[in-house]
């Protein structure tokens, strides 16, 4: 599955999120998602699903990816 930022997405709750960043990290693609609601999920594209991550410190590792992706395509 090919995840672009800006597309729209319904996950497994029900909700539907923003793909606001996009990195890759040790070879996995993960994403920064935002509902419609505000809920915030840092999730691992696998395939054809999206995990959730769950981890702290791996989150704080993608927070300074995405900050810095973020800043070098602006």
């Amino acid at each position: 599955m090919e995840v672009l930022i800006k597309d729209s997405l319904t996950l497994d709750d029900g909700n539907v999120y923003i793909v606001v960043s996009k990195v890759e990290y040790k070879g996995n693609t993960y994403l920064y998602l935002v509902s419609e609601k505000g809920k915030i999920i840092f999730g691992l594209l696998n395939n054809e699903t999206i995990k959730e991550v769950k981890d702290s410190d791996l989150i704080r590792k993608l927070m300074g990816l995405f900050l810095k992706n973020s800043q070098e395509n602006n």
